[in-house]
This record gives C-alpha cells, structure tokens and sequence, in this order.
C-alpha cells in the first residue's frame, strides 16, 4: 500500500470533520439524527469520497491520519482537496435530508471553514475558495 498523499489525508480528514460538524449543527438545531440515519449519511459521503479517490487511497488515509495536517507548507492542492471534502460532504448530508433546518447547515459550514481556517489559515483558504467550482 502506498502512502497517501497530502491531498488525500485532507479529503479524508476533512470529510470526517464535515460529518462530525453537520451531525452536531442538527443536534443543536433541534432536528436529532438516529443511528441509523447517522450511518446511512455517513455511508453516503464515504461512497463520494471512496468514487473521488479510491478505495485503496480512502483506506490508506484512514490509516495515516494521525499524522498533522495543515500548517504552512500545505500546498494548493492539499487545500483544495480539504475545502472540497468539506463543502462536498456537507452538501451530501444536507441534500439528502429534505426537512433539515437551513440553520443547521449554516452553522455546519461556518464550523468548518474555522476549521480550515485553523489549518491552513485565511488568506490560503479566501484565495481558494474563490476558484473551486460550484456543487
């Protein structure tokens, strides 16, 4: 197996993190999930994660998440593929759930552009979005 790229520890990571945010934005919103719905979202994003990258690649990232991402020498497209696996994962779960409060996704989005904000700081993150397409 090889070691997974920048990119893809951030697709990884970040898609997870997108999980955690939205699952925790509807709880605060008053619209709980149960297991099941938890896990059929969360079956929902791996299979668009698992489509973008592969299933070795998704399988070796998990593994090697341990290890930091972020910091100043992300390049481009390390933070690309986060803000990607972010918005696309949020964008999943919310697209899937019809009745979700529209409060929730905000404040899931909000909790994860600090998160990449934390990672890899604004400028990286304001000059990036600006150039990813459109879901």
């Amino acid at each position: 197996m090889t070691a997974p790229t920048p990119s893809q520890l951030a697709s990884v990571g970040f898609a997870a993190l997108a999980i955690g945010k939205a699952f925790e934005a509807l709880e605060q919103a008053g619209f709980p999930l149960d297991s099941d719905q938890q896990a059929r979202l969360s079956q929902a994003v791996g299979t668009w994660l698992r489509n973008q990258l592969g299933d070795a690649e998704v399988d070796a990232a998990k593994q090697a998440l341990g290890e930091t991402l972020g910091g100043e020498d992300a390049d481009d497209d390390e933070i690309g593929a986060a803000i990607t696996a972010a918005g696309s994962s949020v964008a999943i779960i919310f697209s899937t759930l019809d009745d979700a409060p529209t409060e929730a996704f905000d404040a899931a989005s909000e909790a994860l552009h600090h998160a990449l904000v934390d990672a890899y700081g604004e400028e990286s993150i304001a000059a990036l979005q600006v150039n990813q397409p459109s879901e």
